[in-house]
This record gives structure tokens, sequence and C-alpha cells, in this order.
């Protein structure tokens, strides 16, 4: 409400204190006693040229000169102008007392050229501050479609996994399948009501658990998972599903496909920076679909990051010693 009141406060204060300028001049002792002090006829004029700032300000430029009607638009400020000096030469010759040599008429163009210059340069910059205000709105409309985008390709994508985990479960007739069913329907429902706004870390790591629980009901003792998480990490908000799909992309590319499978996860977060590492062995061909550009996987967490956190992350992954390993950190 104060921002939309704060313009309006401003032309007041700046043509009040316009206004008040005839009130501190005073008559030059050079000057025939007979003649009208500036505060006598200053503040009529002033309040004419004040009309003339906003009908050229909102309705001459915006409804003539804008839509391209530049010759009406001349035609229309040189009648203002004429008009004006003639006026202002009609009013303080009668104040002169029909002295009209003591004030040309020719004089009262300087302030109607000021006004008009002042008048089209306050237009000029309002529109181009408009025109910046609708163009950074349409890139944060952009930004935050892409972003739903991405998300939408994330949770599919994860419900997915995670069903393919229940139907192999299905062919062992495991007994774990209802407890399987249960935390699906906690993703899901993490996914749906949660993952559009930002939320506590502690609710990421929670899901993240839940997502680790169902990897290790699918696959046992196939693949060793060394989680380490630190203790005491303070309650700090962060973009949700951040975290998940790094894990998700290791277990991927990372699972009995290759000889004893090993999954390495820290977290942690110290000085306002949240840091993730992953580490999962790793096969050739499947790091290459790992980080191909037109997949679901690191490419899609990368674009997300430079949307929510751009020159706040550090994303990196890399192989080394058989080992693929990924970098995740957020200056929070």
């Amino acid at each position: 409400m104060f921002k939309k009141l704060l313009p309006v406060l401003f032309h007041i204060i700046f043509w009040a204190a316009f206004l008040s300028v005839p009130l501190f001049i005073s008559r030059p002792p050079d000057i025939g006693q007979h003649l009208p002090a500036p505060r006598d006829f200053g503040q009529i004029i002033i309040i004419i040229l004040i009309a003339i700032f906003y009908l050229n300000a909102y309705f001459l430029i915006p409804i003539l000169l804008n839509r391209g009607r530049k010759l009406i638009y001349f035609i229309s400020i040189i009648i203002l102008l004429f008009a004006f000096l003639i006026f202002s030469h009609l009013y303080i010759v009668k104040l002169l007392q029909g002295n009209s040599m003591e004030f040309p008429a020719i004089t009262g163009i300087f302030p109607f050229l000021f006004i008009y210059a002042l008048s089209t340069s306050f237009r000029i910059i309002s529109d181009k501050i408009g025109q910046d205000k609708k163009m950074i709105e349409k890139e944060k409309e952009s930004l935050q479609n892409e972003l739903n985008f991405l998300r939408n390709q994330i949770s599919p994508h994860f419900i997915f996994n995670v069903l393919n985990t229940i139907a192999s479960l299905s062919r062992k007739k495991s007994d774990q399948i209802e407890n399987v069913v249960i935390k699906l329907s906690d993703i899901i429902r993490y996914l749906i009501y949660e993952s559009n706004t930002k939320i506590n870390l502690h609710k990421e790591i929670e899901h993240l658990k839940n997502y680790l629980d169902l990897q290790q009901i699918r696959f046992g003792n196939e693949i060793s998972v060394n989680l380490n998480i630190q203790e005491n990490i303070p309650d700090i908000i962060i973009e949700p599903m951040l975290l998940i799909p790094v894990i998700e992309n290791a277990f991927k590319h990372g699972n009995t496909q290759v000889k004893e499978p090993v999954i390495n996860i820290d977290l942690s977060y110290a000085i306002n920076k949240l840091s993730l590492k992953v580490e999962n062995i790793y096969k050739a061909q499947n790091i290459e679909v790992a980080t191909n550009k037109n997949g679901l996987g690191l490419s899609n967490i990368k674009r997300r990051l430079e949307l929510l956190y751009p020159s706040n992350h550090i994303f990196k992954y890399y192989k080394e010693n058989n080992l693929f390993t990924v970098e995740l950190q957020i200056l929070l």
C-alpha cells in the first residue's frame, strides 16, 4: 500500500516546494515599486505550468506521440505554448496596470520549455522503468515455468523408479511390499504437496532416508550404502528435491550392474554452507548416460541450481579411482 502511495507523495512534495519558490523571491531594489513582486503572480503561473506538465506526460505523449500521431502532438504543443504565452502576458500586464513594456510576451517561453522538457523526461523515464519491470516479470515467469517443468520431470521419473522397486518385490513375493507402499505414499505426498515451496532441511532429510529405506528393501545386501549425516544440523530452509535426485542418480548408475557396488553419502553444514557428497563405483557406459545433457539426471539438477541459487552454489561431478563423485554445495 505504501509503495503505491510513494510516487504520489513524491509529486506532492516536489510541487509544494516548486510552488513555494516565489515566496522567497523579493522585488529587486532597482525595479520600479509599481511592479508586482514575484509572489503576487508566480504561484498562478506555476499552477498553470503544473497542469501543462501532467497534460503532456499523461495525455499528449501516451495518446498522441506514442501512437504515432507525431504531427498532431507537435501542433498541440505549439498551441499550448502560444496559449500559455498569451495568458501569462495578459495576466501579468493586468497586474502591471497596462504597462506591457515591462513584461514582453516572449519571456514566458523559458518556463514553458523548462516544464515541457521536465514533463517529457519524466514520461520517458517512467515508460522505461515500466518496460523494465514488465521484462523482469516476464523473465521471472519464464524462469518459474522452466523450474516447474524441471520439477515435473523429477516427480514422475522418481515415482517410476520407486514403482520398479515395488514390482521387483512383488516378483519376490516379499513381505515388505506393504511397508514400501506406505513409504511410497509418504514420498508422493511430499512431491505433490510440499515440493512447490521451500521446506525445512530436516524434512528433506526425512524423505531422503525414506528413499534409502526403499532402495535397501529392493537391493538388500547387494548394495552397500554408507550414510553419514552431520548431527545437530540447524533448522535451515532450502528448496525441495535437491538432495534426493543426486542420490537417486547414484543408485541408478552404481547398482548391481557393477561388481560389489558401494554408495557413500556425506551430508554436512558449516558456516552457512550445505554440502552433499555422493560417491558410487561406476561403469563407464552408465556415467555417459548420467552426464548426458539430454537426460533427466545431473543436467536437471544443475539447471535447477542455476535457477534457484545463481552464484550461490557449486555443483560438480568427476571420476577418480573407480569412483564417480558428485559434490553439491549451497550457500544459504
